[in-house]
C-alpha cells in the first residue's frame, strides 16, 4: 500500500502582495473636493431642515395668533354689540368705520354715507335748547377728529320719526396712529332722556315748592301781624275792665279775665315764635364772620333778669368763631340757655356752662367744624326724646309745668340746618342735658 506525499509547507506570510500606486495629485485634488462637496451638501441640508422646522413653529404661532386675534375681535364685536352705549368711529375723512347696534337704536338711523357737515341735519342733533341745529364744526366727533377731547357734552336729538326726542350724553376722543398723527375719532353716547324729564321735574318741582314756601310765608306774615291786633285789644281791654271795675267784679269774674288775658299772651308769644320759625329762611343775613364769644356776653345781658330770678350762674367758656348769620347766632344761643335755666330742679340752682371746640376740617372740605357745647345740672329727659324735642310743639311736659310754646328747639334745628350743621340733644333723667352744635367755622381772610 502506497502512501501519498506529505503536503509541502505553505509560505507564512501569506501570498505575495502587489506594490500600491502612489494617487496622482489630481486625483487627490478631485477626492478632497468630493469629501467637501459632501460635507456642505450636509450641513445645507442639516440647516435646511432647522429652518423648515423653524418655519413650522413660526407658521403654528402665526396661526395660533391669527386664531386668538379672531377670537378676540369677535368677542370685541359681540361687546360692542351688546352695549347699551352707542359706540362710533370715523377716519380722518369722516367716513364711518365703526357703528354699533346701540348708536343706531339710540340715533333712529345707521350710519351717513355723506358729508359730516350734514350730520346734523340728518340725524337731528340740536343743541340743549332743543330748537337750534347742533353746528357741524361743534358736533364731538368733529372737535376729536382736530385734536380735541370732549366729555359729557349734551345734545338732543330730534325727527319726526322721533317725536318725543332723545337727550344724549356724548363723549368723544382723537384716534392716533403709530406715528402720533390723527387718523381718526372715537365717540361714545348714551341716552339719558329719563334722567333728563326727572331733573326736568324736579326743577319744576322745586319752584313750585319755593313758591308754595313763599306763600306760606307771606301768609304767615299776614296772618300773625292780623291777629295781633285782636289779641292787643283784648289785654288792653281786660287791663281797663280790671282798673276801673275791678273792684266791683265778683272774684269769679275777675278770674276769668285774668285767665282771658293769660290766654291772650300766650298766643302773642305763640305767633311771634311761628313768625320767627317762618323767617328763619327768607328772613335770614348774609353769612359772616361771627365771634360767638361775644354773641354769648349779649344773651346773658339778654337774661340777665332770668338768671337771677332763677338763682342760678352761667359759666362761659372759650368759644370759636363761626360763619354765620349774627342774630340768628344770638337766637340760638338764646334759646339754648333759656331752656337750661328753664328745666331745672326743684330747690336746686342752674348751673349752665357753655363752651366750644375747633375741629379738624375734612379733606375735601375747604373749613373745619366747630362744635358748640351746652350743659346743665336739670331735670333731663329719656335719650328716646331726643329727636323729638326738636319737632314744632313738640313738650315733654305740660305748660303749666313749664311755660313756653314748644316751638324753641324747633327753631335752633331749623338755624342749625340752614347754617349746614348738625343738633344733637344728650341726656338721662335727673342728670341733666347736654346739647352739641354742629356749625362751619369762620373762613380765614384773603390775603391780597
Amino acid at each position: 500500500m502506497t502512501s501519498e506525499p506529505a503536503p509541502l509547507p505553505q509560505d507564512r506570510r501569506g501570498p505575495p502582495r502587489l506594490a500600491r500606486k502612489k494617487p496622482s495629485p489630481e486625483l487627490a485634488a478631485l477626492r478632497q473636493l468630493l469629501e467637501t462637496t459632501e460635507r456642505i451638501a450636509l450641513e445645507q441640508t442639516l440647516g435646511l431642515e432647522s429652518a423648515m422646522q423653524e418655519l413650522a413653529a413660526h407658521g403654528e404661532e402665526l396661526e395660533r395668533s391669527r386664531q386668538a386675534l379672531a377670537t378676540k375681535s369677535a368677542l370685541l364685536e359681540s361687546v360692542l354689540e351688546s352695549m347699551a352705549s352707542g359706540v362710533v368711529a370715523v377716519d380722518r375723512h369722516g367716513r364711518f368705520t365703526l357703528f354699533n347696534e346701540a348708536a343706531q337704536r339710540i340715533l333712529g338711523l345707521g350710519p351717513h354715507a355723506g358729508n359730516p357737515h350734514d350730520w346734523p341735519r340728518s340725524y337731528g342733533l340740536y343743541l340743549p335748547d332743543g330748537a337750534t341745529l347742533f353746528p357741524a364744526e361743534d358736533l364731538p366727533l368733529a372737535r376729536a377728529l382736530c385734536g380735541q377731547t370732549v366729555d359729557g357734552a349734551e345734545m338732543f336729538v330730534w325727527r319726526p320719526d322721533l317725536p318725543d326726542g332723545t337727550w344724549l350724553s356724548v363723549s368723544a376722543r382723537p384716534l392716533l396712529n403709530s406715528a402720533g398723527h390723527i387718523a381718526g375719532a372715537m365717540g361714545i353716547f348714551r341716552d339719558v332722556s329719563r334722567q333728563k324729564r326727572a331733573e326736568t321735574a324736579r326743577s319744576e318741582f322745586e319752584r313750585r315748592l319755593q313758591q308754595s314756601n313763599k306763600e306760606l310765608e307771606e301768609f304767615a306774615f299776614a296772618a300773625s301781624h292780623d291777629l295781633q291786633e285782636p289779641l292787643r285789644k283784648i289785654l288792653a281791654f281786660g287791663e281797663l275792665l280790671c282798673s276801673e271795675y275791678g273792684s266791683a267784679l265778683p272774684e269769679q269774674a275777675r278770674d276769668y279775665v285774668l285767665r282771658m288775658q293769660g290766654g291772650a299772651v300766650r298766643m302773642q308769644s305763640l305767633i311771634r315764635d311761628l313768625l320767627d320759625y317762618s323767617r328763619i329762611t327768607s328772613r335770614g343775613e348774609t353769612f359772616i364772620a361771627v365771634d360767638l364769644s361775644d354773641v354769648a356776653r349779649e344773651v346773658l345781658d339778654h337774661l340777665e333778669m332770668r338768671i337771677r330770678e332763677s338763682t342760678g350762674s352761667v359759666e362761659l367758656g372759650e368759644l370759636p368763631a363761626v360763619q354765620a348769620d349774627p342774630t340768628q347766632m344770638f337766637q340760638l344761643l338764646q334759646n339754648l340757655v333759656a331752656n337750661a335755666l328753664k328745666f331745672r330742679k326743684p330747690d336746686v340752682a342752674p348751673v349752665v356752662k357753655v363752651w366750644g371746640r375747633t375741629l379738624q376740617g375734612d379733606e375735601q372740605s375747604d373749613v373745619g367744624q366747630c362744635e358748640l357745647t351746652i350743659s346743665d345740672n336739670g331735670i333731663g329727659f329719656e335719650q328716646r326724646f331726643a329727636d323729638r324735642i326738636f319737632g314744632v310743639f313738640q313738650r315733654l311736659h305740660s305748660r303749666h309745668a313749664y311755660e313756653g310754646t314748644g316751638i324753641g328747639l324747633a327753631i335752633c334745628r331749623k338755624i342749625v340746618t340752614r347754617h349746614g350743621g348738625s343738633i344733637q340733644a344728650i341726656s338721662s333723667p335727673g342728670e341733666g342735658a347736654r346739647f352739641v352744635v354742629r356749625l362751619p367755622a369762620a373762613r380765614a381772610p384773603e390775603v391780597p
